[in-house]
């Protein structure tokens, strides 16, 4: 559940600003409001709902802050995958990457393309070794 939202979130399906409801939640999931609470406080740890006693849990407005520092967590975090990767690459592996990276270019390519397609299709790439 955590994940779910948090992907929806991050896919622009629940907008900045707009309020999340417990009660939705809970019937959409077919659970108690225990693990929705705990799903919501992880949530906020991690800036991604805001709640406001007595008035509700609300999706965080996009900040630049925010962006700036999220840009810099990923491009740290890239940077040391490269660094590990370029220890162990290979030429079968160079050429899977770029046959993914073909395949990505042509999805986004797509008129119906969905960031959710693209979502998976990067996550098949860690099984075949691109991250090690």
């Amino acid at each position: 559940m955590f994940g779910t939202l948090k992907r929806e979130i991050l896919d622009l399906a629940l907008k900045p600003g707009q309020l999340i409801s417990e009660n939705d939640i809970c019937s959409r999931f077919g659970v108690s409001r225990t693990p929705v609470r705990d799903a919501l406080r992880l949530l906020q740890e991690q800036g991604f709902v805001e709640t406001i006693p007595y008035r509700g849990t609300y999706v965080t407005l996009l900040s630049l802050d925010n962006i700036k520092q999220m840009i810099y967590m990923r491009v740290a975090v890239e940077t040391m995958v490269l660094r590990d990767f370029l220890q162990v690459r290979s030429p079968l592996v160079i050429e899977e990457i770029r046959h993914a990276i073909a395949m990505q270019r042509a999805l986004i390519g797509e008129p119906c393309f969905t960031p959710e397609q693209f979502y998976r299709m990067d996550a098949r790439c860690i099984p075949c070794g691109f991250l090690l």
